[in-house]
């Protein structure tokens, strides 16, 4: 199985966290609380580079895992409008929770705003919180939690027939998974195959 990791398009959280570098003022301020980062106007330009510069990949793609979060999904709309395969919505490729950014949207208003989508792996409407008491509070995700879903990822595409993965996820989850130490920038993409990462 080969699979293709894609990272988001930049959002509104990457969008401040870059400015915060340069401004001295903001230097004191950890989380910008952007709740569920939407895709910034250059985001939105990214996603659509990254449709035209994925064209065979597109063709040839028989799966699209993507991550719960408004970032992930949008992307994935503007990089696979008309996608020829099934696409699976699944918290187990969403980020590792850690700024309110990533918080996600509830389950049953994402499965009204994306029937066309199935989704999985859902163990509740909050599904952002790997504690659900209380479960609407952020938490930030602990290394344990995040390589547990990692390895439920890994068991689940060994079930799959399926021979060409994308998953549209985010930097620090590809980091992870792939074990290398740099992350990819926004819009980047990590190949690799399902032997890679079962360990």
């Amino acid at each position: 199985m080969e699979i293709y990791a894609i990272r988001h398009a930049q959002s509104t959280y990457n969008k401040w966290a870059y400015k915060r570098i340069y401004t001295p003022w903001l230097w004191s301020t950890s989380d910008p609380m952007i709740e569920d980062a939407p895709l910034s106007d250059k985001g939105l330009h990214q996603a659509k580079k990254l449709h035209h510069s994925i064209r065979e990949l597109r063709e040839k793609v028989q799966l699209i895992i993507c991550s719960p979060l408004s970032r992930a999904i949008h992307t994935m709309q503007i990089a696979f409008p008309d996608a020829n395969c099934r696409i699976i919505i699944t918290p187990l490729v969403r980020e590792r929770g850690d700024k309110l950014c990533d918080k996600g949207t509830p389950l049953p208003i994402l499965q009204e705003k994306y029937p066309q989508y199935e989704f999985m792996h859902f163990k509740s409407d909050i599904w952002w919180s790997s504690d659900p008491n209380p479960p609407h509070e952020f938490q930030k995700e602990s290394k344990e939690s995040l390589h547990f879903r990692q390895q439920e990822l890994v068991e689940f595409l060994k079930d799959r027939s399926e021979t060409i993965v994308v998953l549209i996820t985010h930097g620090q989850f590809i980091k992870t998974l792939s074990g290398k130490r740099t992350q990819i920038g926004n819009c980047g993409i990590r190949k690799f195959s399902l032997s890679e990462i079962s360990r």
